[in-house]
């Protein structure tokens, strides 16, 4: 059976679209069992999204972008998605039932089959074709409307079917608003275009009504606009997002440094372990054995040991402290990591120390 679809066209005509499912194996059903369980039921992987071939000026071609909107596919597991035409195959992971956006390499009318695997071992493929053209649309907001207690260092984010201009998103398109204010706030994109961040200046206040406002005038590289905007209503309660509690590998790597305090320590790294103990109702956090590593390998031991204090600045923003105390390797030195978000599998941020020498570290979790 052949499912067909519509799309327009940029001289506004429709086109007609076959979509046509390849092949369903369910582990759960014999050779020539027509019947279906529940497990069994065809996947809407019809419900792709796909964007128009577009050009990315950090990749060479033209390229789709195939996403799939959340809770779409609760069973699914595991997606890949294959050019047969160009050779481009990428494997994602299903995340609360859909995907962010996978690049593919890809022109108008070529077919591209997305392939799903499911929890109970189902597995389904569709051929998708790549329009002429299709309006970007958003995908999914970090927080979810409706949301109540919201952590006051949640994490504001957009995700975009495909890559957006960042010149269409102006404060007047982007708003938080507090009581119906507009509440002063900074915009940034990450690097692909696909997801836009939301960072209030002083922060979320404390159980507060805020609304997340995104008009459709935001439009892609190719000046088209969004389907529609969206509006995300949430509050905020007391706490915030807590790093976990566990041992952490540091790696803070110089790239400003004050040439009037010394040497030039440009390209360096601190390295340290650190190990949160608890973090409610109190944070006990302490390092060990921090090093400060030259590009050419030579190593200072910088302090044995320290203590770690944790709280949010006057940006909001989560902050960690690295304490060297007085008379531990000489005077008190401290080393100030401000994270992204204390919650991803690798924790990211900008750090400084003394006023004078700043950079960006990783944390990563050490595994038991």
């Amino acid at each position: 059976m052949t499912a067909q679809g519509y799309f327009t066209n940029r001289h506004g005509l429709l086109v007609l679209a076959a979509i046509a499912p390849l092949a369903i194996a369910g582990c759960g059903q014999r050779s020539g069992d027509s019947s279906q369980g529940p497990s069994d039921a065809p996947l809407p992987l019809n419900s792709a999204i796909i964007s128009e071939a577009v050009s990315q000026l950090s990749l060479e071609g033209t390229f789709a972008f195939v996403s799939m909107l959340p809770e779409t596919l609760p069973t699914g597991v595991e997606v890949t998605i294959r050019n047969a035409l160009t050779g481009d195959l990428k494997t994602v992971p299903v995340v609360n039932g859909g995907w962010d956006p996978v690049a593919i390499a890809a022109r108008p009318g070529d077919t591209v089959r997305i392939a799903v695997k499911t929890a109970e071992g189902q597995s389904q493929e569709y051929a998708n074709i790549i329009p002429l053209h299709r309006r970007p649309m958003i995908l999914r907001t970090e927080p979810q409307s409706g949301l109540n207690d919201a952590r006051l260092n949640t994490r504001m984010v957009v995700v975009f079917s495909e890559p957006i201009d960042q010149t269409t998103a102006t404060r007047a398109r982007v708003q938080l608003r507090r009581r119906g204010l507009p509440v002063a706030n900074d915009i940034s994109f990450s690097t692909s275009g696909l997801e836009m961040q939301i960072r209030p200046e002083g922060g979320l206040a404390p159980v507060s009504s805020y609304a997340l406002v995104v008009t459709a005038e935001l439009a892609d590289q190719q000046g088209d606009r969004l389907e529609k905007g969206v509006q995300v209503e949430f509050t905020t309660g007391t706490s915030f997002r807590d790093i976990a509690p566990g041992t952490y590998d540091l790696s803070a790597r110089i790239t400003s440094f004050d040439p009037a305090w010394g040497n030039d320590l440009t390209d360096s790294r601190y390295t340290a372990v650190l190990s949160i103990e608890k973090t409610s109702p109190d944070f006990k956090g302490t390092f060990r054995d921090m090093w400060l590593i030259g590009p050419g390998g030579d190593a200072v031991n910088i302090a044995s040991y320290g203590v770690i204090t944790r709280y949010l600045d006057d940006a909001g923003r989560y902050v960690l402290d690295l304490v060297r105390p007085e008379g531990e390797m000489g005077s008190s030195f401290t080393l100030t990591l401000v994270l992204d978000d204390p919650n991803l599998e690798t924790i990211e941020g900008s750090w400084g120390c003394c006023g004078h020498i700043s950079g960006h570290f990783t944390l990563k979790p050490r595994v038991p």
